[in-house]
């Protein structure tokens, strides 16, 4: 049940949330349920917050805490902060999705207090692929150490806003051996919580902040090795065996001594800069994050409906309004990348077709344009009615990895990519985003994203191949989904100074 928040100003803007008298009646209604059942129950309060900017007052908080999870959709469509774990569902190889979903399906068994089931419950995501068991050296394979296949968690505390006004939502088990009195002290210690300024070094409000010079940033790959490996596949695609396949490179960056990367003020930087893009961080135990601003929606499915992004077919941003234009007209004239875009929208049409009894293309016969910050993309946007209850994550399964990502068909593709990709993709490219308690949700496909541990980044981006793709335009095209994220790492001191020295490529 959500209340008006009462009390006095945290002294950053925001007023400080407590506990209503409907709130503590649904503490009884849990414990009651809890112990009637013999089973543990979910108890969720949600509070509103008044006028805050959730990420500017929130952001730091949660990126000094266990399991950090953010995401910032397009368009103020939804804005989430969360952290801290009460429930995790792990998952592993080729089964990550199946093992998720069962976890999340047995807490849905359970009874829940408080808040519809529509409301954000799970936040999390999934590795592109399971983990490689090849004894190949793979490049960027230390930016993924103790990172799972999958990973889906209940946070303890999560903010919202964009759907609505903004508002925290507590969410804690009630067992029936718990008593009242303690249940009622841990809800308001977590939103006293909310008022504190925390001592990690990330605390202090996003600002100013210097930038990483982009020759700091080193490829981990010649451009003459990509170059062969683009031809590599262009001649697999040519023998007629696939029709699309997607490689992935990336970059490396060491900041120089005694500073370190500044994960708000990046993921803050990359929220200004990247306003069409949906922006999220992840957070490890181990405290690395991962962040990233993409373009590419994997599903949302709300309301029995579920749509799904087909984007492919890339261009660069034009100097002038004129240029620009120009641009643009060529790549929707382009025979090349409306091949690679309509592989992908023709295999996304078919995945869904099984699960769905109306398929809807808005623009289907004429892919519309999306502009980004660096280039701009083909997109075909699609609708679905399912035909049954069908949970987000077993639709994650069967769509992904699209061929956006992966290529075509797609198990040919992933045979391919497992086989000769050098690079350790990790969440690269795989799906993250929120889950409700029905099982609907938004999950975004992970691109143009980085790997962000302490004084080191990992920086990943791909191009989609067919038989006419030309190396060096795929390189350059890399270059620029590259840059459109590394421009945004921000820098500071150890002591929480700001760093102004230039980053090395070390």
């Amino acid at each position: 049940m959500q209340a008006t928040a009462l009390g006095i100003s945290n002294g950053k803007g925001a007023p400080q949330p407590t506990l209503s008298a409907a709130h503590l009646a649904d503490v009884d209604r849990a414990l009651s349920t809890a112990r009637d059942s013999a089973a543990p129950c979910l108890l969720r309060c949600e509070i509103a917050l008044g006028e805050v900017d959730i990420l500017a007052r929130y952001a730091p908080l949660a990126l000094a805490a266990e399991l950090p999870f953010i995401l910032r959709r397009p368009r103020g469509e939804q804005t989430i902060v969360a952290w801290g774990p009460i429930e995790i569902a792990h998952g592993a190889a080729s089964s990550r999705f199946a093992s998720a979903m069962e976890h999340c399906s047995r807490v849905r068994e359970l009874e829940m207090i408080g808040c519809s089931e529509q409301t954000p419950l799970w936040v999390g995501g999934a590795a592109f692929a399971e983990s490689a068991s090849s004894r190949r050296e793979l490049f960027a394979s230390e930016a993924w150490a103790g990172w799972p296949d999958a990973r889906f968690w209940i946070p303890r505390t999560m903010l919202l806003a964009g759907d609505g006004d903004p508002r925290v939502v507590i969410t804690t088990w009630v067992r029936p051996a718990d008593q009242r009195d303690a249940i009622v002290t841990t809800l308001v210690a977590e939103l006293a919580a909310l008022g504190r300024t925390p001592a990690h070094r990330h605390g202090q409000a996003p600002g100013m902040a210097p930038r990483v010079g982009r020759n700091a940033w080193v490829s981990l790959e010649s451009e003459d090795a990509w170059a062969k490996r683009v031809e590599a596949a262009c001649e697999v695609i040519g023998a007629g065996s696939m029709e699309k396949i997607v490689l992935a490179r990336a970059t490396r960056m060491k900041t120089p001594r005694g500073a370190v990367i500044d994960p708000v003020r990046t993921l803050i930087s990359l929220i200004e800069r990247h306003p069409a893009a949906t922006c999220f961080a992840v957070g490890n135990d181990d405290g690395s994050y991962f962040v990233g601003a993409t373009p590419e929606t994997l599903l949302k499915v709300s309301g029995g409906w579920v749509e799904t992004h087909a984007l492919a077919g890339t261009a660069p941003r034009g100097a002038s309004q004129r240029e620009d234009d120009d641009l643009a007209a060529a790549l929707v004239a382009s025979a090349k990348n409306r091949e690679e875009h309509d592989v992908v929208a023709h295999a996304l049409r078919d995945r869904l077709a099984a699960h769905c009894t109306v398929i809807e293309a808005a623009n289907e016969q004429t892919p519309r344009l999306v502009k980004l910050t660096h280039v701009q993309h083909l997109e075909t946007v699609m609708r679905g009615k399912l035909a049954g209850d069908c949970h987000i994550l077993a639709l994650a399964a069967e769509l992904h990895p699209t061929p956006a990502v992966g290529g075509f068909p797609g198990e040919r593709a992933a045979h391919y990519l497992a086989e000769s990709e050098p690079l350790a993709r990790g969440w690269y490219s795989g799906p993250v985003g929120v889950v409700d308690a029905a099982g609907e949700g938004t999950l975004v496909v992970a691109i143009r994203s980085m790997m962000l541990r302490g004084d080191r980044a990992w920086a990943f981006a791909g191009g989609g191949i067919v038989a006419t793709s030309n190396p060096r335009d795929e390189w350059r095209e890399t270059e620029l989904k590259l840059a459109g994220i590394t421009d945004a790492v921000s820098l500071e001191l150890e002591t929480g100074e700001h760093d102004s020295r230039q980053a090395s490529n070390a």
